[in-house]
Order: structure tokens, then C-alpha cells, then sequence
């Protein structure tokens, strides 16, 4: 348990938070050919006791959309979509999950009393979320693409903040939402929906 202070080093927290599950989520779903490994930032990959490579392209886009969103000074949220192509399906790409990283500035929910540390709260979020992706309809997809050679299809991404042109799932998705991560600064939540087959 620790005590209530503002203290900036919760934002730094919750940035790297958002950094290490975007580079999860996508080093379980996409092939790694096209993404450099920034072995600089090896300690960065290490930060929220689950070491993994940082693909430098994934964490500058990741960066740029945090900052375009906020900066986590003030509420914003930042989507991870994933989506299949291939030109035999109707439509060129298929919505398959949206991971959407809430943080919530608003005062209200900055905890008035002493809280548990924010960074294990942080540490169980990132393994839940790890854990959890194996058990998603898409992971079927990326296990085909790892295994066979000349699939007509492809597992693409998009990162961003913007809200106003998102694609819709073409069948009704299921939710899934994880603990909230709470801090003196505001709350960090994530939120899953992904089509169900």
C-alpha cells in the first residue's frame, strides 16, 4: 500500500504499460519479418517483470498515438485494431478484435485514500491480458499463418486515437474487460471486442 501523492512517475508507469501490451497483442497476432528489434530497448522490455522484444516501428507508432491522444494528461484512449485480409473475402478487411486502452483523468476516480501499488496492479494486467490471448478465436488465424505457406488471407493492424472513423464488426462482437489499474493521475482500463468467429 502506499501513500497519496500526485506523483508523475505514475504516468511513465501507465505509458509502459500501454507500450508492453500493444507489443503483446501484436507479437501474438502479426509475423515479425517486417519489424526491427530496437535492442536498446532491452531494459524497457524487461520494465513490467515480462521480457519481450520492442519492435521499434510498433512502439514509435504507439508513442505518436499517446501523444497525439493526451499524452495521459488528460483522458484519451488508444485502439489497437487487428483485422484478416484477403481477396476472396466481401469485404478487403475484416474486423476481428479491437483492444481499446482507456485512461480516465477525471477526478472522481482518483482513489481519495491509500491504494496498492499501481505497478503490481500494472503487472497482473499485462499477464491476464497475455494469458488471455491464446484463448481468442483469432489466435486459430495467426496459428495457420505460422504453419502454412501461401494462405489467402493476412492479419493486419491499425493504432490510433481517432474515434470518428473506426470499422464496424461485421457480426455482433463479444466484450471483455480487465481490472482497472488505478492511480493517483486517473485510471487505465482496457477494454476487448472481437468477433466471436
Amino acid at each position: 500500500v502506499v501513500e497519496m501523492a500526485d506523483d508523475p512517475r505514475y504516468r511513465s508507469l501507465l505509458r509502459e504499460g500501454i507500450h508492453k501490451m500493444v507489443q503483446v497483442i501484436l507479437q501474438t497476432r502479426v509475423l515479425p519479418d517486417r519489424h526491427e528489434v530496437d535492442d536498446s530497448a532491452s531494459q524497457i522490455s524487461r520494465a513490467l517483470n515480462l521480457k519481450i522484444p520492442i519492435w521499434r516501428d510498433v512502439r514509435a507508432q504507439t508513442e505518436a498515438e499517446i501523444r497525439r491522444g493526451g499524452n495521459l494528461e488528460t483522458s484519451m484512449a488508444v485502439n489497437l485494431d487487428l483485422f484478416v485480409e484477403s481477396p476472396n473475402l466481401e469485404k478487403a478487411q475484416v474486423l476481428i478484435e479491437r483492444w481499446r486502452f482507456l485512461f480516465d483523468s477525471s477526478p472522481d476516480l482518483r482513489p481519495r485514500e491509500r491504494i496498492e501499488d499501481p505497478h503490481i496492479s500494472l503487472i497482473i494486467l499485462v499477464r491476464s491480458l497475455s494469458s488471455l490471448l491464446c484463448t481468442l478465436p483469432a489466435h486459430k488465424l495467426v496459428q495457420l499463418t505460422r504453419e502454412l505457406t501461401d494462405l489467402p488471407f493476412a492479419i493486419s493492424y491499425r493504432i490510433s486515437t481517432d474515434d470518428q472513423n473506426q470499422t464496424e464488426f461485421d457480426q455482433n462482437p463479444q466484450n471483455f474487460t480487465f481490472p482497472s489499474v488505478s492511480t493517483t493521475l486517473g485510471r487505465l482500463s482496457v477494454h476487448l471486442t472481437f468477433r466471436p468467429k
